[in-house]
């Protein structure tokens, strides 16, 4: 770590590596390159791409993104020019703590890296079921590469039916891809759909399938095998005995965090291999940092750590890592906030769910109730809106819903009230504006507020 000469002053110039070149690793080579320009940054990616969005990938597959390239927020060599070192197809195997080194293959060829602060971002992988093999028209949806194939896969065959397996975030934004390209399509899911959602605000969301008619989904139902023939999955046989014939495969049952690199270097790790920080997203080594779907997350309502594999919690864990290389100070603290558009409705959740509540033991009222978002002379939408409280004190600590739209909008306005430890009770004291062709006169929020509150037993 060499002394410059800035201004007058010394400095000490940091020498920071970075492994994963996408929502963490991006974010935090970009925030640490603010703090400090002369900060030396390699990131190195095994992978051919870097810095692109994961979330939009079952958009492009429906064609509703036109082109992969839209993918990318920004191209190798914007990063570049900021004077960040991009290693690209540039695979780390070894991290070497004791002397703070990583070793890496280049074109073949075996080199080493000295690091001062090092961050591991190197993401998730798909969680693989036991009879599970390779097959031709099987696939995951993770990385970039498996959405190229599939939509590849989708181009040069006829495909009338499919299935995906797992019904979470992925899976089910996949099948309603599938839905907008014509393909029937089932879902199987061993628990409940969209799990992070209580049971009535999915409910919705099954209605507008079912209404689509060429959706078929399959909830609390396990697979009991799928049947390979001629290097392709030909179908796949429920614990009801029931069998779903298929002409593509999607399996996506979860994933788990890819941290092989970090438990070999004796970084600790979490149960499920995830990499254990403080807030400040430091590991065990305090000279290294973790961030993105490879790590836990400090979540503030639970005042415990998570794992909560999303991009905005990558992008925000990495601002903070860009922060903390040589003064770690800036702490991150989430409340597990997700958006989904499924089926032509809209979702979003922030906080504790009912059902997370009742898994906690925690003394909490709720309240549900369907509200118009505008007069009724101009639109009848609607949101199904879910507030939980804390049951004596009134602390607004989870708010959930799905509506034809606005949504978004008002996912992220409670998010702040959560956020501040809001009362349900001070809500109404909120001085929200009015427009007769915009909204109604009192805001969903405020009416939602003053129906909990009602049920408040406050001490």
């Amino acid at each position: 770590m060499p002394a410059l000469k800035k201004g007058g002053l010394y400095f000490m110039a940091y020498k920071i590596v970075i492994i994963g070149a996408n929502a963490a690793g991006m974010s935090a080579a970009m925030e640490a390159k603010r703090e400090n320009s002369d900060y030396g940054i390699t990131v190195f990616e095994k992978s051919p791409y870097a810095s692109y969005g994961a979330c939009p990938m079952p958009y492009y597959i429906s064609g509703r993104i036109d082109d992969h390239r839209k993918l990318f927020a920004r191209e190798v060599s914007y990063f570049e020019e900021k004077g960040i070192e991009m290693k690209i197809k540039t695979e780390v195997i070894e991290i070497n703590t004791r002397d703070k080194k990583v070793v890496y293959i280049e074109k073949g060829q075996q080199k080493e890296m000295s690091y001062d602060k090092l961050l591991i971002a190197t993401g998730s992988k798909a969680r693989h079921l036991p009879f599970e093999k390779e097959a031709q028209n099987s696939f995951n949806l993770v990385k970039l590469e498996d959405a190229l194939a599939i939509k590849e896969y989708l181009k040069d065959n006829q495909i009338k039916k499919a299935v995906v397996i797992g019904g979470g975030y992925i899976g089910v934004e996949v099948a309603d891809s599938f839905r907008e390209l014509g393909i029937q399509t089932s879902v199987v899911e061993m628990f409940q759909m969209l799990a992070a959602f209580d049971n009535d605000i999915v409910d919705p969301i099954r209605e507008r399938a079912k209404d689509f008619g060429n959706v078929d989904i399959y909830e609390n139902t396990g697979v009991k095998d799928i049947v390979y023939s001629e290097g392709k999955a030909q179908k796949v046989i429920l614990d009801n005995g029931k069998e779903l014939p298929t002409d593509i495969l999607i399996i996506s049952a979860g994933v788990v965090p890819d941290t092989k690199l970090a438990q070999d270097a004796g970084i600790k790790t979490a149960k499920n291999g995830a990499i254990i920080v403080n807030k400040r997203m430091q590991t065990s080594n305090h000279n290294i940092f973790a961030a993105g779907d490879c790590a836990l997350i400090y979540n503030m309502l639970l005042d415990d750590f998570v794992y909560l594999p999303l991009g905005t919690n990558a992008n925000r864990a990495g601002k903070a890592v860009g922060k903390n290389f040589e003064h770690p100070k800036s702490e991150v603290r989430i409340m597990g906030n997700s958006m989904l558009e499924l089926f032509g409705l809209e979702m979003g959740n922030v906080g504790i769910s009912e059902k997370m509540a009742k898994n906690k033991n925690m003394n909490v009222v709720v309240e549900t109730a369907k509200i118009r978002i505008k007069p009724g002379y101009f639109s009848k939408d609607s949101i199904l809106m879910k507030f939980v409280a804390d049951k004596y004190s009134g602390t607004l600590i989870g708010v959930q819903m799905v509506g034809d739209s606005s949504v978004h909008d008002k996912i992220n306005q409670v998010a702040g009230l959560i956020y501040n430890r809001m009362k349900v009770q001070d809500i109404e004291d909120i001085d929200m504006g009015y427009h007769p062709v915009l909204s109604t006169l009192w805001d969903p929020i405020i009416l939602m507020a003053r129906k909990i509150t009602k049920k408040l037993e406050v001490r």
